[in-house]
């Protein structure tokens, strides 16, 4: 039952992926079939010669053969160039849509996919398993069947031409095929082990550079390099089993094919010398023989490689029918946002049914005003910033902009005018331009400049080697933190979003940053409504508005004075995290 599924499972992806390139695939077929059908010209024309030319000591017959030869090889070299050259631009092609269109999915997935699904997954999935399956179209749809038809000719032109020893090859052939198994069913065996090991020993090494400062600040690199070579060495030993097998296996099989090759010509011999096969036909048996041996191994390999195609089948897609994160409704439209005013109306959500995160929430932001969200870790205030930007559909409840139900405004154009600025992912590699002008692309410098001195970062970017030229490092670790969050300030000032939502924007920074940073909140909040994560008075104090989330509900909402004027749950927080 497993099987077929599987088979099911691989005949949809070659359906999807494969259909619109057939016309290329059965003219690549056609060209491998000619390139064949030329190649078997060479053990007819060596019996011709050996059999009818040498004996007749004919040299015109003898150039002229040649010549023909020579022609032959052309047209064997010319069909053999063309079909390799069409059928590998074919199945790259194939490779580069089934990437594409899986990268594509896998930005449509839910956030939360991304919380439980291991980055190394994903990327495994993404490259090595689409490169498997991509990879086994050609062997599947090509070499599989012409495969199955060169076995069934050259099998039937050695039969016609001697039963007996034909027979005789394919039971050596046989043989062969039973060790190769017995020796490939551990290899694959090793393979997997080795493939496992070494993306565990390489996710410890990326985890451990990545967090290098903390290892050597509590002096672990001792215990580090223990676990390390534990990994490693268990690598190197299945490194070792799995070379020595391939040596043994290779030899093996040379014994065998010597054997195998000394045994046709013992028997062909013996049939020359009696005079029932000549000696060009012995020597065309030989050559067929040698041209048989490729396509049977190549058959045994496909069946016994399934099993890898079929695991990385079952990988990309598990990920592949993922139900993506958000389903537009019908006759969505795109809505410029006018001010960015903000209603949340009975807003319930969970991530998990038993457990609601926010309960009941309702509120009216005004637009062009800067809100504080402040709260215990956990209480709602990242999940209601989600939900403005419909990460996630809420559980019960309308979110409105601007009087607009933001289930019916189309998904880039809601986000188009949201700027969201996480704490720790602010910038990409790239330019210190590319950064800021990220999402817009067609912004000119003096846009780009513009923003930044709003930002408060055009000084220190003037001052960089190459100014906004000049490259920003991975995640942008050339520059300060400090540094890194006026970038991406500048970045909300260029795309003049209606909505700009920061989690806790001056954290982790020195005096002089944190005063500028507050700076461009200010500038910022005269054209945009401005949603801040705070967990920092400084920051608490420039808000126009402060809202208390607590236990998934608004439990209080004011600005810093009336809500200290209330002695509430404001004084609290306050008291405990702000003084």
């Amino acid at each position: 039952m497993q099987v077929l599924k599987d088979v099911k499972l691989y005949l949809w992806i070659i359906k999807k992926y494969v259909k619109k390139y057939r016309a290329k695939i059965l003219i690549g077929f056609f060209l491998s079939l000619l390139f064949f059908l030329f190649s078997l010209s060479t053990p007819f024309f060596t019996k011709y010669l050996i059999d009818t030319i040498f004996l007749k000591h004919d040299p015109a017959l003898l150039t002229r053969m040649l010549l023909l030869m020579i022609i032959v090889l052309l047209l064997f070299t010319f069909t053999n160039l063309s079909s390799n050259y069409l059928l590998i631009r074919v199945f790259e092609r194939i490779n580069f849509d089934i990437k594409y269109d899986f990268f594509t999915h896998l930005q449509r997935l839910p956030l939360d996919f991304f919380s439980y699904t291991n980055t190394g997954q994903i990327y495994y999935r993404l490259f090595v398993d689409t490169n498997t399956i991509s990879s086994s179209f050609s062997y599947y749809l090509i070499n599989l069947f012409l495969n199955l038809f060169i076995i069934i000719v050259i099998g039937g032109v050695m039969l016609f031409w001697h039963t007996k020893l034909a027979l005789f090859v394919f039971l050596v052939f046989i043989l062969q095929i039973f060790v190769i198994i017995k020796f490939r069913e551990p290899l694959l065996k090793y393979s997997r082990s080795q493939k496992e090991k070494s993306s565990a020993l390489s996710g410890q090494v990326i985890e451990h550079f990545d967090r290098i400062k903390l290892i050597k600040s509590l002096s672990n690199e001792r215990k580090d390099q223990i676990k390390f070579h534990k990994k490693l060495h268990e690598l190197i030993i299945i490194n070792i089993r799995k070379t020595l097998l391939i040596r043994v296996s290779s030899i093996t099989t040379r014994v065998v094919n010597n054997i195998w090759s000394f045994g046709i010509i013992w028997y062909g011999g013996m049939e020359v010398i009696y005079n029932r096969l000549t000696i060009g036909s012995l020597i065309a048996f030989l050559l067929f023989s040698g041209m048989l041996y490729p396509p049977i191994i190549g058959i045994t390999d496909m069946i016994l490689n399934f099993q890898n195609v079929k695991a990385s089948l079952r990988r990309f897609i598990e990920f592949y029918f993922i139900k993506s994160e958000i389903k537009e409704e019908k006759n969505t439209i795109d809505f410029p946002f006018i001010g960015g005013k903000v209603t949340f109306k009975g807003i319930s959500f969970a991530y998990n049914p038993n457990h609601l995160i926010l309960k009941d929430v309702n509120f009216e932001l005004p637009s062009r005003k800067i809100i504080a969200l402040v709260g215990r870790s956990g209480g709602g205030k990242t999940t209601i910033c989600d939900l403005l930007c419909r990460f996630y559909n809420p559980t019960k409840g309308k979110i409105f902009i601007d009087e607009m139900d933001i289930n019916k405004i189309k998904l880039k154009s809601l986000r188009s005018q949201i700027t969201l600025l996480i704490q720790n992912q602010f910038l990409f590699s790239g330019t210190v331009r590319e950064n800021i002008n990220y999402g817009l692309n067609n912004a000119s410098i003096e846009n780009v400049i513009e923003a930044s001195k709003k930002a408060n970062a055009h000084q220190f970017i003037s001052e960089l080697p190459d100014g906004y030229n000049t490259d920003v490092g991975t995640k942008g670790v050339k520059l300060s933190v400090g540094e890194a969050q006026r970038i991406a300030l500048a970045r909300a000032f260029l795309r003049n979003s209606k909505i700009v939502i920061l989690d806790e924007p001056t954290s982790f920074i020195d005096l002089e940053s944190e005063e500028k940073i507050r700076e461009s909140l200010v500038k910022l909040g005269k054209s945009a409504t401005v949603l801040v994560v705070a967990h920092r008075l400084s920051t608490v104090k420039i808000a126009d508005i402060i809202m208390i989330v607590d236990g998934g509900k608004i439990s209080d909402i004011g600005d810093h004075n009336a809500l200290l004027g209330r002695n509430g749950i404001y004084n609290k927080y306050y008291s405990q995290l702000f003084s």
